[in-house]
């Protein structure tokens, strides 16, 4: 039984997350950018004034 759900998991997981991968690497590179540009503004503001 627990061979069964293994070979299972091993086949479904690396298809899944084929699909997924690319969107949560997108997702994270998108709030990654936002993160550092609110940095960066805050840097700039602090630096200017």
């Amino acid at each position: 039984m627990q061979k069964l759900w293994y070979r299972i998991v091993v086949i479904t997981v690396p298809d899944v997350s084929l699909s997924f991968y690319p969107y949560l690497a997108s997702s994270f590179v998108f709030l990654f950018m936002e993160l550092l540009e609110k940095q960066l503004h805050l840097y700039l503001g602090s630096y200017l004034l």
